[in-house]
């Protein structure tokens, strides 16, 4: 059995997307079918303003998840027991679709050197404003640098074979610890959602399936186990890690039949975490590493394995 750890919380800082978040909640709390999403009670629960909460359910609506009713604001379409898929579906936001673009086109060399935020605003189409708000989020992911004053370049570091084998060391070395720990404490909903969230994925029409949504699988899956540890340290690290890593591994998930193998050994590692034998779950983790790390080289020349 899954030890037992403190219910979820839905106030604790996070980089997912409001919406997500309070699907996860809907999900948690398995409202009913018809059950009105108050404004300020979900503001309340999430730690944030109506505003946020406001613009999260216009896109919940945008997914077919919510609707908005004149009088009653927006109420659930759908029991919450019901809406995986949905978690895995939602719509793309401008900026995040303007990130993947750059970040694609920058992976297909289809990028210069250097550019400015102007070129960007002008390249993909976009207000210069939303192409300052992505050019820093790239910044603060450490995805690019500032070249000559007024413009930036990616981080060539990142993109390397050597970069990418440190970054598996790194992770050979920490993630196998983390079900060892004696504060190792999975909450069963935790690991209840992540599984149901791969079998989705594994069942999804692969004309459906996308680089971005297996790469928050992936991410997911790692930052769950290393907030199960108890350990702010070890979950900053494998957080940090996924951000460093997603570059390359937009590239990775263009290859299916690799996503496949992993999102089935990441259900192989939670079936030992749910029987409680964690010595299994970290020589499981260790070699889903390995495999990964055996594969990278394919991945780094363009070729599927």
């Amino acid at each position: 059995m899954v030890s037992k750890g403190p219910p979820p919380s839905y106030t604790e800082p996070s980089a997912e997307p409001l919406q997500v978040r309070l699907l996860r909640y809907v999900k948690a709390k398995n409202l009913a079918k018809g059950t009105r999403l108050k404004e300020q009670d979900l503001a309340d629960i999430m730690g944030v303003s109506r505003t946020p909460i406001r613009k999260a359910l216009n896109l919940l609506a945008e997914a077919g998840v919510v609707e908005s009713r004149p009088h009653r604001g927006f109420v659930l379409l759908a029991p919450g027991n019901e809406l995986m898929s949905a978690a895995l579906e939602l719509p793309v936001t401008a900026e995040r679709q303007l990130f993947d673009s750059i970040s694609l086109d920058q992976l297909n060399g289809n990028l210069p050197e250097s550019f400015s935020e102007d070129e960007i605003s002008a390249r993909y189409g976009v207000s210069r404003r939303m192409a300052e708000r992505v050019i820093a989020e790239l910044r603060e992911e450490n995805l690019i640098v500032l070249a000559p004053p007024g413009r930036y370049k990616f981080n060539e570091t990142l993109a390397t074979a050597e970069s990418s084998d440190a970054s598996y060391a790194f992770r050979l070395c920490l993630e196998p610890q983390i079900p060892l720990l004696e504060s190792f404490s999975p909450a069963p909903e935790a690991v209840r959602r992540c599984r149901d969230e791969h079998r989705q994925f594994l069942d999804m029409e692969p004309s459906r399936r996308t680089n971005r949504m297996a790469y928050r699988l992936d991410a997911d899956f790692h930052e769950m186990l290393a907030e199960a540890s108890r350990n702010q340290f070890f979950h900053a690290a494998v957080v940090h890690q996924n951000r460093l890593r997603q570059l390359l591994e937009y590239r990775d998930f263009r290859y299916e039949k690799r996503v496949l193998v992993w999102c089935r050994e990441h259900l192989d590692i939670l079936d030992s975490v749910e029987a409680g034998d964690t010595e299994q779950a970290s020589g499981k983790l260790r070699r889903h590493l390995l495999n990964a790390m055996a594969y990278r080289p394919h991945a780094l020349r363009g070729r599927a394995s």
